[in-house]
């Protein structure tokens, strides 16, 4: 499962516990993205 943060419109972010580095989190639905915290990159 998941750790889901929000879902909304069919877009769901989730952090992954202990990912690599950069610091980031994940876009799913459509398509899928991983934006970094710190600055925003894709």
């Amino acid at each position: 499962m998941l750790p889901k943060i929000s879902k909304f419109g069919g877009v769901t972010v989730v952090l992954y516990y202990n990912d690599h580095d950069p610091p980031h989190f994940h876009v799913v639905g459509e398509y899928r993205t991983r934006i970094e915290i710190a600055t925003g990159n894709t």
